[in-house]
């Protein structure tokens, strides 16, 4: 079905992006958990918007813990047609408002 093709394909994108961030080793490496803002996305994901992680360390996501959206380990609850993203950061960025 389409629901399960959109899901598998963004939960092996998360890990793939993950998998690559922890490889580069930067300083202070960090990872924000970015929620889609709108009526679809579910209270747990927008309560964990914004929270900012060091990069091994999971977010508590309804109770479960993820390393990256799409994380097998939050179950279905969180993983099936998910579109939170998480973007990595480290000392090396530069961020202006």
């Amino acid at each position: 079905s389409a629901t399960i093709a959109r899901t598998e394909t963004h939960n092996a994108a998360s890990f793939a992006n993950h998998r690559i961030a922890q490889a580069q080793n930067l300083p202070n490496q960090r990872k924000r958990w970015v929620t889609t803002q709108d009526e679809r996305s579910r209270d747990i994901h927008r309560q964990v918007n914004g929270t900012v992680k060091p990069i091994d360390e999971d977010f508590t996501v309804g109770g479960m813990l993820m390393s990256y959206p799409g994380d097998p380990r939050g179950g279905a609850k969180n993983v099936v047609n998910c579109r939170c993203v998480v973007v990595y950061l480290s000392d090396l960025d530069e961020i202006s408002d």
